[in-house]
């Protein structure tokens, strides 16, 4: 599985990301324009609905925390906005996140595991994990 890394100004539908880090980017190979990398929880705006919102975090990942603290926004994500279903974002750049098999299927075994109450190590993270901050919102 491969996931796109996503930046500033990266779109969901409607929805586009308006915050990214500033000591982290990517030149971008048409433009060459830096692009603020992204993370969970970074704001939003959708002109559909006409709210802020934020990136949320969904999918097979492998652990990569940004300076911020908070782990890097891929390619999959959702914005969380006052639109249903929740628009995803898609990114195409040449920095990617590769997945193998054998990573996806120690983290779905540990997934099970904590399910059933054991401890399972595995190397990705967030397998349909919402990271929400302190904004509340209603599904």
């Amino acid at each position: 599985m491969i996931r796109t890394y996503l930046c500033e100004g990266d779109k969901a539908g409607a929805a586009v990301i308006i915050e990214g880090l500033d000591t982290s980017t990517y030149q971008d190979d048409i433009t060459g324009r830096h692009l603020r990398m992204a993370t969970a929880n970074m704001r939003t705006y959708c002109s559909a609905c006409k709210k802020v919102g934020f990136v949320c975090l969904v999918g097979l990942r492998l652990s990569d925390i940004a300076e911020n603290g908070q782990e890097s926004a891929l390619s999959g994500d959702i914005n969380i906005c006052d639109c249903k279903p929740a628009p995803v974002f898609f990114a195409q750049r040449n920095m990617t996140m590769f997945i193998n098999s054998e990573e996806a299927s120690v983290t779905r075994r540990a997934i099970a595991g904590a399910a059933a109450g054991s401890v399972v190590a595995s190397p990705l993270l967030n397998f349909a994990k919402s990271s929400v901050r302190e904004q509340s919102f209603e599904w």
